[in-house]
């Protein structure tokens, strides 16, 4: 699953799925350019298991704690 997430986000930027992403890969200019991701881990995920055969279990309580990444203030979520 991990595997074919990463997979997942490094080859979503470069899938041509309409007129405008086949028009911007025609147009760019790959020589020297730097690698961007534009897909979020959790969209990837959320890709991989609607495309996939993986069966999801939901959980009660996973028993994880910590304070939320980026956030102005240190607030603390548990999971």
């Amino acid at each position: 699953f991990l595997l074919s997430s990463l997979r997942e986000i490094f080859a979503y930027p470069e899938r041509i799925v309409g007129p405008g992403s086949l028009l911007r890969k025609i147009s760019s200019k790959n020589d020297n350019k730097a690698l961007h991701l534009n897909i979020s881990v959790e969209f990837a995920a959320a890709n991989i298991l609607r495309m996939s055969q993986y069966k999801v279990h939901l959980l009660e309580d996973l028993g994880i704690e910590g304070l939320v990444a980026g956030a102005d203030t240190h607030e603390l979520i548990r999971e």
